[in-house]
């Protein structure tokens, strides 16, 4: 594993060989936007991860968007 040794952002194959090997010591969280919201995310989500609706929890009163 090429970046272990850094703090806070290791390479994909990493986290990739970490999660297969039920070792991750993190949560991942994909907040991926789509109009179609969960129903998208559930058919293309980053495996173990759980999914982040920013609709959810954008002020919807503030004119700038999310």
């Amino acid at each position: 594993m090429s970046s272990m040794d850094t703090k806070g952002i290791i390479e994909a194959m990493d986290l990739v060989a970490l999660l297969e090997q039920g070792k991750a010591p993190v949560k991942l969280v994909d907040a991926t936007y789509a109009e179609e919201g969960r129903s998208a995310w559930e058919r293309r989500r980053i495996g173990q991860a759980v999914f982040f609706d920013i609709d959810e929890i954008a002020d919807q009163d503030n004119p700038i968007p999310h």
